[in-house]
């Protein structure tokens, strides 16, 4: 997706996994040790990659991971991680209905912004999924997708001066007051060469105490590995 604070994600596409192959990854491997690994709980389609790039192998993998000839697997245990590209967010929200359809599953969209201006500039396919407020209207979803009645979780990775103001909080209340929604903070992790710098802990505090007031759930995701360019992210070859 080339989302310019991410270094993983700026390598471009170098090939999609198999439906067999994303199934594979949950499976539990043969232990040296006697003591039986512990259970998957929860399973998100995220990573180094677009899930909705390869839709045809993402959703037969949701749907064996939920069927109970599968690994039947709880629907609200599984979340598609996206950025939110268009046709395929309608398809997958179309068809995830549940009674007849794909199982109804968890959504999360990587936002960064509230604003189309901003996010135009930080997550170049933005072009496929625009922000306005209007767009995210219940009256107007044959153009947005996301809409009242559907939960997400939207993940925001917050930029030191660029997107962690409070006026960009706000932003990005107005931008999603018509959706029933809560908000995963990130905080950015640096990479060679890159122009941005993780936000201070006062600046997010002052981001979430915005969300806060206006009574929406708000989690942090802190950063773990990056010490060593394994946190979310630094995923790259650095040469």
């Amino acid at each position: 997706m080339n989302c310019q604070f991410c270094f993983t994600g700026r390598r471009g596409l170098l090939g999609n996994l198999s439906t067999a192959q994303i199934i594979e990854q949950p499976q539990p491997r043969p232990q040296q040790s006697q003591q039986a690994p512990p259970p998957i709980t929860n399973l998100v389609f995220m990573g180094m990659g677009e899930p909705l790039h390869n839709p045809t192998a993402v959703f037969a993998a949701i749907d064996i991971l939920a069927h109970r000839h599968g690994l039947a697997m709880s629907p609200s245990r599984v979340t598609l991680s996206t950025v939110g590209l268009l046709p395929q967010l309608q398809h997958f929200l179309d068809s995830s209905r549940g009674e007849g359809g794909r199982a109804r599953v968890c959504l999360a969209v990587s936002i960064h912004a509230g604003t189309d201006e901003l996010r135009g500039a930080i997550v170049p396919s933005n072009t496929r999924l625009s922000l306005p407020p209007a767009g995210f209207s219940p009256s107007n979803n044959t153009i947005r997708p996301l809409r009242a009645g559907r939960y997400v979780l939207f993940e925001y990775t917050l930029l030191r001066g660029v997107n962690d103001r409070p006026e960009d909080a706000a932003a990005l209340l107005e931008a999603t007051k018509d959706i029933e929604c809560s908000f995963n903070l990130i905080m950015f992790n640096p990479f060679p060469g890159t122009l941005y710098s993780p936000s201070t802990p006062e600046r997010l505090l002052a981001f979430q105490k915005v969300l806060w007031a206006a009574g929406r759930i708000v989690h942090v995701r802190l950063s773990k590995g990056d010490d060593g360019m394994a946190a979310c992210g630094q995923l790259g070859d650095v040469g």
